[in-house]
Parts: C-alpha cells; sequence; structure tokens
C-alpha cells in the first residue's frame, strides 16, 4: 500500500509508492525521509543526473624515462638562457624528483567507477564529484573495492545505533565514529556526507 509522508527538508506531502517500498524492504535501507526534489538537491544535481550515466575510467600513465626527459629540458632550457650551472642543476635535480612522485604515485594505477542508482541511500555526497574525490581518496582504506560499496558501508556508519555521534559546534554537522572498527564519518547540517574514513577516538574527541 502507498504511503504518504511529509518531507523533513521543505515540508511538503510526498508519496512512495508501492514497487518503492518494497524496493527499499528488499535492500534493508530506511524508506526516504525527504521527498524526491530535496534528495536531488542535496546531491547537487537534477533529476536527469540522478544517476552516473557513464562509467569513468580516470589514469595517469607517467614513465621513468618521461621523468627523465622532463628533467633533460629543464635543464636545456635554463642553461639556454644563460642561468647559472649550479642553479640549472638545482631545478633540474627538483623536476627530477618532481618526475619520480609522480611514477611513484601514479604509474599504472588506474581507476574504474561503475554506473548505479544513488537513490535507495538515504545518505550520499554533494555531488559526483566529491563521492568520486572521496572515495579515490578513502576507498581501499576503508575496505572498500567499489564506489557503490563505499556509499553503502558510510551509510552503515551512520545509521548503526552502536556509533558514537557528536555534533560538532561550529557548523553543526554530525561526525559518526565506531571505535570497533574505527570508521568515522562527518553529515554535513544540510544532510550530506561531508567524508568517510579510518580514525582513531582522540580524533573523534577532537571534533
Amino acid at each position: 500500500m502507498a504511503l504518504n509522508r511529509i518531507c523533513i527538508q521543505c515540508g511538503k506531502h510526498f508519496t512512495l509508492s508501492d514497487s518503492e517500498i518494497d524496493f527499499y524492504n528488499s535492500k534493508n535501507l530506511d524508506l526516504p525521509k525527504r521527498c524526491k526534489t530535496c534528495r536531488e538537491i542535496n546531491k547537487g544535481k537534477k533529476s536527469e543526473y540522478n544517476r552516473y550515466t557513464k562509467r569513468t575510467k580516470a589514469s595517469e600513465k607517467v614513465s621513468a624515462p618521461t621523468g627523465s626527459v622532463v628533467g633533460f629540458l629543464v635543464l636545456f632550457l635554463l642553461l639556454e638562457i644563460n642561468i647559472s650551472v649550479t642553479t640549472a642543476f638545482i631545478v633540474s635535480l627538483a623536476s627530477a624528483v618532481i618526475s619520480a612522485v609522480l611514477i611513484y604515485l601514479f604509474a599504472g594505477r588506474k581507476i574504474e567507477i561503475e554506473e548505479f542508482d544513488t537513490a535507495p541511500y538515504t545518505y550520499t555526497f554533494y555531488d559526483t564529484a566529491s563521492m568520486v574525490s572521496h572515495y579515490v581518496k578513502h576507498g581501499k582504506e576503508v575496505g572498500c573495492d567499489s564506489m557503490e560499496n563505499y556509499l553503502y558501508k558510510a551509510n552503515s556508519l551512520i545509521k548503526n545505533p552502536k556509533a558514537l555521534k557528536k555534533i560538532q559546534k561550529e557548523d553543526g554537522d554530525t561526525a559518526y565514529f565506531y571505535q570497533p572498527t574505527g570508521d568515522f564519518a562527518v553529515v554535513a547540517k544540510a544532510g550530506y556526507i561531508r567524508t568517510y574514513f579510518k580514525a582513531d577516538l582522540h580524533y573523534f574527541n577532537k571534533q
């Protein structure tokens, strides 16, 4: 039977159909407390962008020869404009170091983001870019092999009754922490996830 609810964000009435209720129940998810429009606004995108429309592949390919070439080119150009050999060598060396760091961080790294629907989740990030950024930075740290799994685990933490909860004085955001696993998340006052990563009790207490 369809369910009529009042949106906790805008105060308007909205209806959940039988199929929607069955879907949320089958996923063991809470029924939405916000209307579809407010959920879309909180996610920072309009309804046509409610779904990730394509698979995004981000990869950086940097090779050792490329790093060396960059360093030598910098050295050559600096010498051509009559900068001292010592200065040129230092700048060239710095370029080589930077190249080496880039190689270490990005060589062969490939990130695949599968298309998935965010609607079943009570909480999500402000927008696509924010979710991708946090998943790339913290996904492995929290043991997630996909961005949907990252969002699922963040929601599980936020709704875990055993998690510690604290409202931050400065901005009214809410911090969540589950000590057995070290999972930590922050939900903005507006209702979207700011971040999700591993922390410790000392970090949580400082929030």
